[in-house]
């Protein structure tokens, strides 16, 4: 295991999800690929929070979306049945 990876994981605070995910695609990366990933973690890590924040982002919104259908679906039904 790559001691130099597994305290970048630690210093970048990342979930134990990504961690798993890091190691198991960089234990197949070639030697000097690993070393580009080493030097440049910093800069993955940035762009693996973009992206979960954007995901968490999108995900509020559809669930908002998602209720306001139901509270609008029920509110039809109400004065289906009212009539």
């Amino acid at each position: 295991m790559n001691t130099l990876l597994e305290k970048l994981f630690e210093i970048h605070e990342l979930s134990l999800k990504d961690r798993f995910e890091i190691r198991q695609i960089f234990n197949l990366l070639p030697e000097d690929k690993k070393r580009k990933v080493l030097n440049d973690f910093a800069n993955l890590v940035f762009k693996i929070k973009s992206i979960q924040e954007d995901m968490r982002a999108e995900q509020e919104i559809l669930i908002w979306d998602a209720v306001s259908n139901i509270r609008d679906s029920i509110e039809l039904a109400k004065r289906q049945t009212l009539k």
